[in-house]
C-alpha cells in the first residue's frame, strides 16, 4: 500500500512542467522573506536592466523618431519591470529572461 502510494505520488510530480510555481517555492520565499534593502535595490535594477533592453526591441526594429509617448512607454517598461522584480524576486526575472529568450535574434 505504501508503495503504492508512493508511486502516485511520484507519478504526480513528473507531471507538473518546469514552468510550473509549486507551493513549495512559495514557501521557501515566505521563509526567506527578511531580505536585505542590497539585495532588493540589487534585484529592482537588475530588472530595470532587463527592462531596458525590452523596451528597446520596438525601437531597434521599426527606428521610429523619439516623440514623447514614445520616450514615456519605455520609461513606464523600465520602471515596471524594476518594481515587479524588487517585489516578486526570482520568480519574476525568470519570467522575464524566458520572454526575452523567446524573441528572435534581430540581426
Amino acid at each position: 500500500m505504501a508503495a503504492k502510494k508512493g508511486n502516485e505520488t511520484q507519478g504526480n510530480i513528473s507531471n507538473v512542467s518546469k514552468d510550473t510555481l509549486l507551493a513549495e517555492d512559495f514557501i521557501e520565499e515566505d521563509v526567506l522573506a527578511h531580505r536585505t534593502f542590497a539585495n532588493v535595490a540589487y534585484q529592482f535594477f537588475l530588472g530595470a536592466a532587463l527592462g531596458l533592453v525590452l523596451s528597446g526591441i520596438p525601437l531597434a526594429i521599426s527606428m521610429p523618431d523619439l516623440q514623447r509617448w514614445n520616450v514615456l512607454a519605455s520609461v513606464a517598461v523600465v520602471l515596471l519591470s524594476g518594481l515587479l522584480s524588487a517585489l516578486f524576486g526570482k520568480h519574476f526575472l525568470s519570467k522575464l529572461v524566458g520572454l526575452l529568450a523567446s524573441f528572435p535574434p534581430i540581426a
